[in-house]
């Protein structure tokens, strides 16, 4: 909810915990989790090493469904400045995304693609891309009640982001999904 720095302690913590105990999945998800929340405060270096980390860990596990943390991967590589992890990680998440589309917000992974085209200059592509993005947040809009359905576009940056970038023109400055 963009709070990364009050999540901060509370998932340095659970990452702790989860190495102390042994419990690999959940360490997994609190390094990915973590990363999203230092990527949130500007702290790059730290949450790409958290991010990496956490996919080879889940890989071991044989997760298949990564795509999202992927997907802020690429967004942490976009704003360091390697295009070309950027690019890897963007793609790669597509492929994950496709091969289990039943994630929960699969828009954030087809947005973070167009990102990475954008950066890249292929602008035609982002917005192709764009184009599928805001077809996914329209399909989990479906599935909600009428009377959420504005609530989900507003309460999630990256549905905003989203949307002011296909509509607007927008886009966010630094990439981000959170």
């Amino acid at each position: 909810m963009g709070c990364g720095a009050e999540a901060e302690e509370w998932l340095r913590e659970s990452y702790q915990r989860a190495v102390a105990i042994g419990l690999p999945a959940q360490q997994a998800a609190a390094q990915a989790n973590l990363g999203a929340a230092l990527l949130q405060q500007g702290q790059l270096i730290e949450a790409r090493q958290l991010m990496e980390a956490g996919l080879a860990l889940r890989a071991t596990q044989g997760h298949l469904d990564v795509s999202i943390d992927r997907a802020f991967l690429a967004i942490v590589c976009l704003r360091l400045g390697d295009i070309d992890a950027a690019e890897q990680h963007s793609a790669q998440a597509l492929v994950d995304v496709q091969r289990t589309p039943q994630i929960e917000h699969p828009q954030q992974v087809w947005f973070a693609r167009a990102q990475v085209l954008r950066q890249q200059g292929k602008h035609d592509e982002a917005r192709a891309v764009l184009a599928i993005a805001v077809d996914c947040l329209h399909q989990v809009e479906s599935q909600l009640p009428a009377t959420q359905r504005q609530h989900y576009r507003t309460v999630f940056f990256f549905n905003r982001a989203l949307l002011e970038a296909w509509l607007l023109q927008i886009w966010p400055d630094p990439p981000a999904l959170i």
